[in-house]
């Protein structure tokens, strides 16, 4: 019989029934959930009908009935709580890895690998994501020359006026960068590395009054040969909509990531387009049969990031996702806001 994975929930806020839902979908028994406001961790208990729910999550880690965990609090804390588990228990750690890529970095050195870490990423898993990178890593499109991404997202003012960390420098660490576009910038990274320098403008719009940080970013990156946009505003009336426009020398593509997630356009000769046509009717097909499902923006590919993390344990085989691959994005996301050179 397949081992048992006992998990628990660290942090019950919005993003925490995605977790819930993932692991639920991989078989992770959800044994606790855990706040540092117990009203919320008992009605997320009860909605889940999750057993044990708790205050203090520092009763999580020696215990021996727990064999993983997720951290879904705060940004500036998801390092402070996973170090007191590392090398004790298994960890997810909702993205981004902190809000401080000092703190990212330090907690990287701490890490002794004895167990399993992963930052959530989950359109790393997203099949057009894959088939993308694919066809750029295969030389189909020629020489791309220019890629330009972007969101376009709604955000209430009560998301951050209810709300203690979000749009503060220190515990979120920016906004619709570090918080919204995070899987525009980690999309990015995963194609194509560390840009070589970053030009950035950002402003605060919308919310002067409410938050510290901002709302509204344009960014170049300047790669080895070519160039690329980066948008991100969280002042749209659109409530989730991204893009991303991948040009090359012999084709050019654009697709979104938005769920389901879809190929919006595809250019290239007769041939590729013939070569690459039953993955891309695959696409499409997945798309017609999905867009009605009432599922939010965040999408299902969570469920296959678990699924990595499941079969890393059981199996002790690599995680898709590990620390040196959330320290690559935290880096560009520092870059972003702070400009420069990578090699600074």
């Amino acid at each position: 019989m397949e081992k048992v994975i006992n998990h628990a929930i660290i942090g019950c806020g919005r993003i925490a029934q995605n977790h819930f839902n993932a692991a639920k979908a991989n078989n992770i028994n959800v044994e606790c959930c855990c706040d540092k406001d117990i009203e919320k961790a008992k009605a997320f208990a009860e909605k889940n009908k999750i057993l044990r729910y708790e205050k203090d999550y520092t009763k999580l880690i020696d215990d021996e009935h727990i064999d993983s965990i997720s951290i879904c609090t705060d940004h500036l804390s998801h390092t402070m709580i996973a170090k007191d588990f590392l090398g004790k228990k298994h960890i997810i750690i909702e993205k981004p890895l902190s809000s401080n890529f000092e703190m990212a970095k330090d907690f990287l050195n701490q890490d002794d690998g004895k167990k399993k870490v992963t930052v959530i990423s989950q359109h790393r898993f997203d099949i057009p994501v894959n088939f993308v990178k694919n066809l750029i890593n295969s030389g189909d499109l020629g020489k791309i020359t220019l890629v330009n991404a972007k969101l376009n997202c709604y955000r209430p003012d009560d998301y951050y006026t209810e709300s203690y960390w979000r749009g503060t420098k220190i515990q979120e660490g920016g906004s619709t960068v570090i918080n919204q576009s995070y899987h525009i910038v980690d999309t990015l990274v995963y194609f194509f590395g560390i840009p070589k320098k970053v030009k950035s403008f950002k402003g605060n719009f919308k919310y002067k009054n409410k938050i510290e940080t901002e709302d509204t970013c344009v960014s170049i990156l300047q790669y080895e040969d070519m160039l690329c946009t980066f948008s991100s505003t969280n002042t749209s009336i659109s409530d989730w909509k991204t893009n991303f426009e991948i040009i090359g020398t012999e084709g050019d593509i654009s697709f979104t990531i938005d769920f389901p997630e879809n190929i919006l356009e595809f250019n290239a000769s007769e041939a590729i387009k013939e070569k690459y046509k039953e993955d891309i009717d695959k696409i499409n097909s997945n798309f017609e049969d999905n867009k009605e499902l009432a599922v939010n923006y965040y999408g299902l590919s969570h469920n296959e990031q678990y699924a990595d993390f499941k079969k890393a344990i059981l199996n002790k085989q690599n995680i898709k996702v590990g620390l040196k691959e959330a320290i690559q994005t935290q880096q560009l996301i520092d870059l972003i806001y702070n400009q420069g050179d990578s090699q600074c």
